[in-house]
């Protein structure tokens, strides 16, 4: 290793350790001691696989941080650890990702750039709230789709809230969750995760088909199956990929994304309105298409991504299946 790369990594790691307790965050550092990003991500990572750094949970406006770990603290509490011309150990690689094979090469489990897909979602939502469509034309009525042929309501649904608390509580947690996962599938894969969830929420809505008192067929709008698709699919993330995952992250993913959910599940069947057919729909849709969207994630094959992306469309068709079912004399177990 050249002497210019062996001083940044040494500066890199003397500004961790001053950094201790808190994180290195690379977007941060690079702009305050204009370093190259290209650059500092590579002496990063050279640390990283060194066993002399780990990364830290994911913060929203902050990225990926970075911090010692034992034995990087320890050679930098060397009496030479850090002085100039000293040998950086080398602990430890990480294991190699399971689609590293002789037909694929590995992509970073995090994506990074700028959120797109979930700003835009934002805004697209809080576009059709400010518009106020009637929601006749465009709410969840299973009798509107299965037998006057209205599929489109399927999606446009997710795009509509019955108020400001509504909206307000669902678009904060898509710009929570949103940047998260958009980071972890990509930008195309989260729309693909997004529609799917919602037409699988939908479709369970439709195949219980719940009224109220009244006897009156539920209306139903709302992201939060969507949502819910997103969480599950999170934790699915996390199951797939957590033996390349520093232990602290993944067990920090793994917590929020149940306590979400249990949350999520005693919101449903506790408050009234609230659509635990869709909640429900929506989690295991995006649970399900969360499995060949990881194919299609990690391949630098074109066919093996466009299959993935694919299988995630189909459990959209399945659960289609499903809700057409209702009318076949298919009862559904709750």
């Amino acid at each position: 290793m050249r002497r210019a790369d062996t001083d940044l990594l040494t500066d890199l790691l003397r500004a961790c350790s001053e950094l201790s307790p808190q994180p290195l965050y690379p977007a941060a550092f690079s702009q305050e001691h204009g370093i190259d990003r290209e650059m500092l991500d590579k002496a990063l990572d050279e640390l990283r696989t060194r066993g002399l750094l780990r990364l830290t949970d994911w913060v929203q406006g902050m990225g990926q941080g970075y911090t010692l770990t034992e034995a990087g603290l320890d050679y930098v509490e060397r009496p030479r650890g850090l002085q100039a011309g000293a040998a950086l150990p080398k602990v430890q690689a990480p294991a190699p990702h399971p689609l590293d094979d002789d037909e694929t090469r590995t992509r970073p489990l995090f994506r990074r750039g700028p959120a797109t897909v979930s700003m835009g979602l934002i805004a697209i939502n809080v576009a059709v709230f400010i518009m106020g469509p009637g929601e006749s034309r465009f709410s969840l009525i299973p009798d509107a789709v299965l037998h006057q042929h209205e599929w489109w309501r399927l999606l446009t649904y997710a795009f509509l809230h019955a108020g400001l608390l509504h909206i307000f509580f669902n678009m904060y947690f898509l710009y929570s969750l949103g940047p998260i996962v958009e980071a972890m599938w990509g930008s195309g894969r989260l729309l693909v995760l997004y529609l799917v969830s919602a037409v699988t929420g939908a479709c369970v809505v439709i195949w219980v088909n719940r009224v109220d008192p009244q006897g009156h067929v539920v209306e139903t709008v709302g992201a939060s199956g969507a949502l819910c698709g997103m969480l599950a699919s999170l934790g699915i993330w996390v199951m797939l990929n957590r033996e390349h995952l520093p232990p602290m992250l993944a067990s920090s993913l793994s917590r929020n994304v149940t306590i979400n959910l249990i949350l999520i599940g005693i919101m449903s069947f506790t408050f009234p309105n609230v659509s635990w057919e869709g909640h429900l729909g929506g989690a295991l849709g995006g649970a399900i298409a969360s499995f060949p969207l990881q194919i299609s994630r990690y391949t630098d094959s074109w066919p093996r991504r466009i299959l993935g992306i694919v299988g995630a469309i189909l459990v959209a068709g399945l659960f289609v299946l499903l809700a057409l079912g209702r009318d076949w004399g298919i009862k559904p177990p709750f």
